[in-house]
């Protein structure tokens, strides 16, 4: 009898544990990490489980405008709804994202149905490939037994998100699904990012935390319009001489150290320009890799990382409804139009950029961009 309970009790003792361990992995917590109190725009990846059209995606996702989800996987501007693609592919999803307690979920969005013989795992795995585990679901529908769900039921699907600011600059948080072998460190590289950065925001302490096609958050620096970038021999000089011009007027300065050949080490000011405060669609925030339609789909403006995070924006190719035509773009005091550039020498041009819009009326400005070499000197070339 002693033998016997000298047995039962380490049994018993590691059932429990293994039951424990089962529970622990299956309580996960909602979203990412938020403590802002704003509404943002968010992108999450969804792989297809099977050759999938865009309505399909759209009506799956409460995907109201077609024209966002083009823009967010930078496809062209007329692909038609009623495009397909294969199996396994992955698809940026745009949708509102919302902070409460701390953490970031979709806007009560999307909004699922459903359907006979559904449960709650299947729902989760295999029609939202993962983007979300079933006792996320079971949370926020407040479901007390996640294997009795009716048929015709309308679950809320909690999309991971966040609109917090990133080492004080405001970002996309992006829901990316972890590929096969990936590091941390790959990732950060290329969605130009740090490893910190990375392992910070997801609560991760090495590479060795990833876990194949989950998903983690990847913040999004935006592009903007660079209108100067020279290299200055001390930071100070570069604040006092430029604050007091710019303060209060959309310019903010972001100081960056390079090193250089030899003895000299220089500092590089760039100075972004932003939307007028006035503008419809301030603050305009365009993620890399995607475009955005403003001005009342007058103006398409995309963002290429590789292109020094200048945003580019140019008239849309978009044709209005019952005859209406888009106002004016021309830069004043210029001859030419919204996106075109004209080169003052090798290594400098003025381009026409956006400024935003209000009404009826487009704003428009002459920017000054350089690739010219640093000079030792650290005088403005």
């Amino acid at each position: 009898m002693v033998f016997s309970n000298i047995i039962f009790f380490p049994i018993l003792f590691l059932l429990c544990s293994i039951f424990s361990i089962h529970s622990t992995a299956q309580t996960q917590t909602l979203g990412f990490r938020c403590t802002n109190t704003t509404t943002c725009n968010s992108l999450v990846d969804y792989r297809l489980p099977n050759t999938t059209s865009i309505s399909s995606i759209l009506k799956l996702f409460g995907v109201k405008n077609l024209r966002s989800f083009l823009a967010a996987n930078n496809l062209p501007i007329t692909t038609p709804q009623t495009q397909t693609f294969p199996a396994s592919q992955i698809l940026k999803i745009p949708f509102p994202c919302f902070c409460r307690n701390g953490v970031g979920i979709s806007d009560h969005r999307p909004i699922y149905t459903v359907l006979p013989e559904d449960g709650l795992d299947h729902i989760a795995a295999d029609v939202f490939s993962n983007i979300v585990t079933y006792p996320q679901i079971q949370s926020v529908n407040n479901i007390s037994d996640p294997n009795n769900i009716l048929d015709g039921q309308k679950l809320w699907i909690p999309l991971p998100c966040s609109c917090d600011e990133v080492d004080g600059e405001t970002v996309v948080h992006y829901g990316y699904m972890v590929a096969v072998g990936n590091t941390a460190s790959e990732i950060a590289l290329q969605f130009n990012t740090t490893e910190s950065t990375l392992l910070y925001l997801n609560g991760m302490n090495s590479s060795l935390d990833l876990i194949d096609d989950t998903i983690i958050d990847v913040p999004l620096m935006p592009c903007s319009r660079v209108f100067l970038l020279n290299s200055l021999k001390e930071k100070d000089l570069v604040l006092e001489f430029f604050v007091k011009f710019i303060k209060g007027k959309g310019w903010k300065i972001l100081t960056e150290r390079k090193g250089g050949e030899g003895k000299y080490n220089f500092f590089f000011a760039h100075l972004w320009y932003k939307l007028q405060n006035n503008s419809s669609d301030y603050p305009l925030i365009v993620p890399n890799g995607t475009y955005t339609l403003t001005a009342n789909n007058c103006v398409q403006c995309e963002c290429n990382a590789a292109n020094s995070r200048i945003l580019e924006c140019k008239p849309s190719t978009i044709i209005l409804p019952q005859g209406q035509t888009c106002p004016s773009m021309q830069c004043v005091g210029s001859d030419f139009n919204l996106g075109a550039t004209t080169f003052d020498s090798n290594c400098k041009h003025s381009r026409c950029s956006y400024a935003g819009y209000t009404n009826r009326t487009i704003f428009t400005t002459v920017t000054h961009e350089s690739t010219c070499p640093s000079s030792p000197s650290g005088k403005l070339s």
